[in-house]
């Protein structure tokens, strides 16, 4: 993960355990304070915390003699050393998602959180909403819009550091949960604050601990402060490191841990900075004092520049200089002791913009500039350069997937298949709140689904909902031996499905199934469905814990027509319900209620301006960009409403150039993955049941849909949800609609 450049160590999808030295003779894990046994060997980093199989995985830390890399998934390589405190290790196809350990000096280091990815990574288009495929979700926002800020990730935890907000500086810190499906829950403000509130500061994780590196306070900030990682990724109270300051006060700097130590590049004090300075990482996870690295300064000083290590090479970028804002590169070569040679200006490779305030993401092979700052205002273009294996750079040139709002002083973060930027400042200096994402699979193939041995409802259900909270899968309702019931499933760092267990006392007020589920803020709804009197028009919610736990249900509103097989989508301040039955016939109407800021709801009214062109049940609904698609249901009709920047919806209207190839399909899926939307399954359809279909996304538009060439699957009412390497498809019935559950299935993301 990347802010301007600098380097967190980060798992979106893992417990964060404490660091760890495992001794050789018990076996036993001791906690972060215990003093390293044999010859002080660390790890401090790893260059990407997700990557491919056969990626050349850079080790930081200090290793001797056989260095073994232990891989998440019971599968161990032995690393190239190649010098005292950095090591390579290629990244083996039976590696899989969680803790990444070292063994070197009779004793095993570490963890780092590190998960093997299935396909390859880019970035594709920015949306600034949830795509609502599998529930409606509210996209969050920041508590404060703010920029100059940081993010540091906590096992499923993601934290907003400082920045400056129109009320001044911040010493407020916002945290975030990351769920399994990669969408985030609301942000809540942390207990833990900072001592002093900064802007402009950095951000790093080293052991067990969160450090937060000078920055602005009243004044350009000479000190450190950091705060423990508890077990479940929660923070500990913020204390100022005592005996660690800068050797220069500085601001809008960039940082990068390489080998034992942590660097210090550029920023402002008086002026830009091209000094470097450094601080020596120890095996507890404390870092020892900055001081100035004598022989290595920046060509051109340089505030607010981008930061990316590849390879052996350590690349500065942009940045406002004496003489303005710059595109031009600085490279530095790592030697394989981990110091930094002098820097070098990059020949003949150039941003197509210059640019500050941005923000940098490598992927596998290539290095994306995303936002930031030019001469005279905020930009939204992202760039894109060729990184060869040994960290040598193409040419730049610009992307299609530019940022939905121009950005810089923003904050990227990749959790679980997606790129965030969070907050920021845009046109005219306004400060953001908003977030936004980009998929990390930019190919969306899908390989041949297996069973899921293990995995099955505690009861046997259909048309129920699943819901993502953390790092579970909630299974709500449906029509159950024991209807209204809830069970969850956790998930694991890549994706895979424990068995689902009943959730004690919590269960539906009143036991439904065809009902819809929306996550808005800290709740969770449930609106509408069939009781066991009929179809109902009533409201339930439970509140989210911060841990993923799910509280008691409580009825809260109703909807002005009972309904049933129905869909929500939450839209800027609303949230939808579109079509359904009432029982006695179809529906074509849609409702809305206003979202108020504490999550609860104001009274629904019917829209006047939007309605289906033909009653339908069972279909599904579907955000992309500035559209709404509803599609399926008992009819091959595909129509589509273009959202206005309020939130309203235009006229819904057919697409008659785009109908629905197999035919009508009641209570199918519709999943978008990278640049494609699959429809599985479902009821009915005129070229055999289950025939499944998928479109091509392009710009938020969809195109023309074209069969499988294989069923896939051969049932409806039931969930499909993409965590981590996998698309899973639980519940519903079979073919023949047969009692029982069918078993679930895993689909690899390729």
């Amino acid at each position: 993960m990347l802010k301007l450049g600098w380097m967190l160590v980060m798992c979106a999808a893992c417990e964060f355990p404490r660091p760890q030295n495992i001794g050789p003779d018990d076996g036993g894990v001791h906690g972060g304070d215990a003093q390293p046994q044999g010859e002080d060997c660390q790890l401090t980093a790893i260059d990407t915390e997700l990557a491919i199989t056969g990626h050349r995985l850079l080790l930081e830390g200090t290793f001797r003699g056989e260095v073994t890399v232990n891989f998440p998934g019971a599968i161990s390589a032995v690393a190239t050393v190649l010098g005292e405190h950095r090591a390579r290790v290629l990244v083996p196809s039976t590696a899989t998602a969680g803790a990444l350990t070292v063994t070197a000096c009779n004793a095993t280091f570490g963890p780092l959180m590190f998960r093997r990815v299935s396909f390859a990574t880019g970035l594709g288009r920015f949306e600034s909403s949830f795509d609502q495929a599998s529930g409606a979700r509210q996209t969050p926002k920041l508590l404060i819009a703010r920029h100059g800020h940081t993010i540091a990730m906590a096992g499923s935890r993601l934290y907003v550091i400082g920045g400056a907000s129109t009320g001044g500086l911040l010493d407020m810190v916002e945290q975030s949960s990351v769920n399994a499906d990669g969408s985030l829950g609301a942000f809540l403000a942390s207990s833990s604050k900072l001592v002093t509130p900064r802007t402009g500061h950095t951000s790093v994780v080293i052991g067990k601990y969160l450090y937060v590196v000078g920055g602005f306070g009243e004044r350009a900030l000479d000190s450190v402060e950091r705060a423990v990682i508890n077990l479940d990724g929660s923070l500990g109270p913020f204390e100022v490191v005592s005996q660690v300051t800068l050797a220069t006060a500085r601001h809008q700097h960039t940082s990068v841990v390489i080998g034992n130590s942590l660097y210090l590049l550029g920023g402002i004090a008086s002026g830009p900075l091209d000094s470097v300075e450094r601080a020596v990482i120890r095996a507890d996870g404390s870092i020892g004092p900055f001081a100035i690295v004598d022989d290595v300064r920046l060509l051109v000083g340089r505030q607010a520049p981008g930061l990316a290590r590849v390879g052996d090479s350590l690349y500065v970028i942009g940045g406002v200089g004496s003489s303005g804002t710059r595109d031009d590169l600085e490279r530095a070569p790592i030697s394989p002791d981990g110091s930094l040679g002098p820097f070098v200006s990059v020949a003949n490779v150039v941003m197509s913009s210059p640019r500050s305030g941005l923000a940098i993401v490598t992927m596998e092979d290539a290095m994306y500039v995303v936002g930031g700052r030019n001469a005279a205002d905020a930009i939204p273009t992202v760039e894109r350069v060729a990184v060869d294996a040994d960290g040598v750079l193409g040419a730049f040139s610009t992307v299609p997937g530019v940022l939905v709002t121009a950005r810089e002083g923003h904050a990227l973060v990749r959790a679980e298949n997606y790129l965030y930027a969070i907050g920021g400042a845009g046109a005219g200096g306004a400060l953001l709140g908003t977030i936004e994402r980009a998929p990390l699979n930019t190919s969306g193939v899908l390989d041949v689904p297996v069973t899921s041995p293990g995995v099955a409802f505690a009861v046997e259900r259909s048309e129920s909902t699943i819901v993502a909270l953390e790092r579970y899968l909630y299974a709500i309702g449906g029509a159950a031996v024991n209807a209204g019931t809830v069970e969850r499933a956790k998930v694991a760092a890549d994706g895979t499905l424990g068995a689902f267990e009943s959730v004690p006392g919590v269960a539906q007020r009143t036991p439904r199934k065809r009902h819809a589920a929306a996550v808005i803020g800290s709740y969770v709804y449930i609106v509408g469905g069939q009781g066991a009197g009929g179809v109902v028009k009533t409201i339930e919610r439970a509140p989210i814990g911060t841990d993923g736990s799910l509280g008691a249900f409580v009825d809260v509103s109703t909807l002005t027509t009972a309904r049933q097989d129905h869909t929500c989508a939450v839209i800027g301040k609303y949230l939808y319900v579109i079509g359904g039955d009432d029982g006695a016939q179809l529906l074509t109407s849609i409702e809305r209620a206003v979202i108020k800021a504490d999550g609860s709801l104001e009274p629904f009214a019917i829209v006047t301006t939007s309605r289906l062109g033909a009653g339908r049940q069972g279909h599904k609904t579907i955000v992309l960009g500035n559209n709404l698609y509803v599609l399926g249901g008992d009819t091959d009709v595909v129509e589509r409403a273009f959202i206005d920047a309020d939130g309203s919806l235009g006229p819904l209207a057919r697409i008659a150039s785009n109908t629905l190839r197999n035919g009508d399909r009641f209570e199918a899926t519709a999943t978008p993955i990278a640049n494609r939307l699959y429809v599985l399954g479902g009821d009915g359809g005129a070229l055999g049941q289950g025939r499944s279909e998928q479109a091509l996304i392009a710009d938020g538009s969809l195109g023309s849909f074209s069969l499988e060439p294989s069923a896939i699957l051969l049932r409806s009412g039931h969930a499909a949800v993409v965590a981590g390497n996998y698309l899973h498809i639980i519940g519903g019935v079979d073919s023949a609609g047969a009692p029982g559950v069918p078993p679930a299935l895993s689909l690899l993301l390729k």
